[in-house]
């Protein structure tokens, strides 16, 4: 079991004395905590108030940003935070405009909290345009995305690129195919400069639909593509991530055909063709809602959300698939009052830890952030609650691991007397306990085959992963294994491939491409074979199919 620690807390309680709402959280290289959300400010209203700290948690500045309008009671949501490798920080979101309702407002403040520019986007229908997920690149080119009001389209996906002075590159739009609501929740950028974007977007007769899209570095739309429910009802996309190769994987919620809402996970390839869609109904085939994603070094695809449980409302639900779709495990966290249970946040770390935040139902404490660790299995490994000072309602709407296993939450917790807060908490983890009873097992042996069967070549991953080496969070080059063996036997038993692997081995995970030949470099003839892995006298073995 994982050991944690809380090794602080920081509270902003905002100069209005009201409700202050930390929505999101990065960390940088150097180990501070940047948050960002929405304050309350007394006749102005809300503004953005984003503060960073420093790994003892020691505030370092604060910054707030209000908007051109001198209009009273105005609203400025901050929805998103990115940093860059020279520490400057980018925010965006949703601010008043003198006279064109909310636009898009994007922020950039250097190291020391003070703003370099300001960028906003006014959409053609100068009406309500907000902005949700933000990114940054290596040149510090800044990409945001939301929704924004179109002309005779109601809301648009609307993606902007700025340039590192904050100056427009490009901006694209994305009108659905009923001319109706397309609202962009997530973005992210690959190492060339490709942009992916997906939300949900009204389609004809289907509700809304997952939609999403590939831009190139110049804003041209490459691909776009929607997926909808089997049960022709609203399918709303929250979460994206990339991988190194340019497959594309989203999740959200989907209305199924006899189950309510479920999970609905899709993975797409480079070229936008779907590779699978997944599915999850919990236990009561009623009502699901992902909201998180993540994708580690060998393509596994972890999933969290809410499930509705058998007797225990909405419980988290965490899902692992393998890089096939595959469903791998299922984890569920109900808390202690048995009552809703809202997991709005997942992270992985190195060592296939899976950490996942929320807010969960307490015993006279109303919701407390709830933050659960799982380990590469779905095994839980560590719970911790925070109820703060007004022991009333805490939310946490997003989380970060850092290199050496440390999490960090942040959200709103009610004050004694301040209304809602930003509160931000670290916890440290100090390793495994009971370190004795944990030995190595076959199933920490993860080897996995794709695709199979196959005609010219499949991909070999396994990661050798024995527990009494290895520390949760930490890849440690001195934690190794030794003389690691991979064969493959044909249908007879017979010894047809060994392949060459270093005598001694960083418990990394490793992709290995066999075009089905032997030692000889002869090809093998179709027919089904026997890949092996073995290291320290555990094994694992798993069945191909070669096809000529």
């Amino acid at each position: 079991m994982i050991s944690s620690a809380q090794e602080w807390t920081a509270r902003y309680n905002g100069p209005g004395n009201g409700d202050d709402i930390a929505y999101a959280l990065a960390l940088d290289n150097a180990g501070n905590i940047y948050i960002t959300g929405w304050s309350w400010r007394a006749v102005v209203g809300y503004e953005y108030a984003t503060l960073k700290y420093n790994a003892s948690g020691v505030e370092q500045w604060l910054a707030r940003y209000g908007g051109p309008t001198d209009r009273e009671n105005t609203w400025d949501y901050a929805y998103a935070v990115a940093v860059d490798n020279a520490l400057n920080v980018y925010i965006t979101g949703g601010s008043q405009g003198p006279s064109s309702g909310r636009d898009f407002a994007t922020v950039k403040y250097d190291s020391s909290g003070a703003a370099q520019w300001v960028a906003r986007y006014d959409g053609p229908a100068n009406g309500l345009d907000e902005a949700n997920a933000i990114s940054v690149d290596s040149a510090g080119n800044v990409y945001v995305t939301g929704k924004s009001a179109g002309t005779g389209t109601a809301y648009d996906y609307a993606t902007i690129k700025y340039d590192s002075l904050g100056f427009e590159q490009w901006v694209a739009r994305y009108d659905g195919p009923s001319n109706g609501w397309d609202f962009a929740n997530a973005l992210a950028v690959d190492i060339s400069g490709n942009v992916y974007v997906t939300g949900w977007s009204a389609g004809f007769g289907t509700g809304y639909d997952y939609a999403t899209i590939k831009y190139d570095s110049l804003g041209i739309e490459q691909w776009a593509k929607r997926y909808t429910s089997p049960g022709i009802g609203d399918d709303c996309a929250y979460a994206l991530a990339t991988d190194v190769v340019g497959n594309v994987y989203v999740t959200g919620w989907s209305e199924g055909t006899n189950s309510g809402y479920d999970y609905a996970t899709v993975k797409y390839d480079s070229l936008g063709e779907e590779q699978w869609a997944v599915r999850h109904c919990g236990p009561t085939d009623n009502q699901e809602k992902a909201y998180a994603l993540a994708v580690d070094d060998m393509g596994n695809v972890y999933v969290t959300g809410w499930s509705e449980g058998p007797g225990t409302y909405y419980d988290y639900a965490t899902v692992r698939y393998y890089f096939s779709g595959d469903l791998h495990w299922e984890a569920r966290y109900d808390g202690p009052a048995n009552g809703f249970d809202y997991a709005r946040a997942l992270a992985i770390d190195n060592a296939g830890n899976v950490y996942v935040t929320g807010w969960s139902k307490g015993i006279n404490t109303d919701y407390d952030y709830a933050t659960v660790v799982y380990d590469s299995f779905g095994i839980q490994q560590m719970t911790a609650r925070y109820d703060g000072p007004g022991n009333s309602s805490d939310q946490a709407y997003a989380l970060a691991v850092d290199n050496t296993g440390n999490v960090y939450v942040t959200g709103c917790s009610k004050g004694i007397g301040t209304s809602y807060d930003y509160a931000t908490i670290k916890y440290s983890s100090v390793g495994i306990e009971e370190e004795a009873e944990l030995v190595m097992h076959d199933k920490t042996l993860s080897l996995m085959v794709y695709p199979n069967p196959f005609t010219h070549s499949t991909d070999i991953r396994f990661t050798p992963a024995p527990l009494h080496k290895a520390r949760p969070g930490i890849h440690d080059s001195r934690c190794t294994i030794e003389n690691p063996e991979l064969k493959v036997y044909d249908a007879s038993g017979r010894l047809v491939r060994s392949f060459s692997l270093s005598a001694t081995y960083y418990l990394l995970p490793t992709v290995i491409s066999w075009s089905g030949v032997d030692d000889a470099n002869r090809e093998l003839p179709s027919g089904v074979y026997f890949l092996k892995f073995e290291i320290e006298g555990q094994s694992t073995t798993e069945k191909l199919a070669l096809i000529r």
